[in-house]
């Protein structure tokens, strides 16, 4: 009996440290994300992006958590390409991040308006 209550806590403790060592993982990775986001390589913060929604496939709500950080990504390289008026490749990202999330942020208005300083 002292054995079973043993293993089951054994166990219990096993979970609970891959757990910790997943949150952990994860949180690395979205700090990761965040550096890359501020140095402007939008496409590996992307590929964290990517890499942390694989890594939380088994978790709750996953997806719609990972539609707004992929927004967020899209959405922040979008400025920065509307900063250097590189219109075409900003309404690119503008759009997929409608298509993800039509009600995220101002993306309708940022679209619009580089799809009017494109067509000037």
């Amino acid at each position: 009996m002292v054995l079973d209550q043993y293993s089951a806590l054994s166990e219990a403790r096993g979970r609970v440290d891959r757990i910790d060592s997943t949150c952990k993982q994860l949180n690395d990775g979205y700090e990761a994300l965040l550096q890359e986001q501020l140095k402007g390589s939008f496409s590996l913060a992307l590929s964290y992006a990517n890499d942390l929604r694989k890594n939380c496939v088994g978790f709750k709500d996953v997806d719609d958590r990972f539609v707004t950080l992929e927004c967020e990504v899209d959405y922040a390289e979008g400025i920065a390409l509307e900063e250097k008026e590189q219109y075409s490749e900003a309404i690119r990202l503008f759009e997929r991040c409608a298509e993800r999330d039509p009600d995220f942020r101002d993306v309708k208005e940022r679209l619009l308006a580089c799809q009017e300083k494109e067509s000037d």
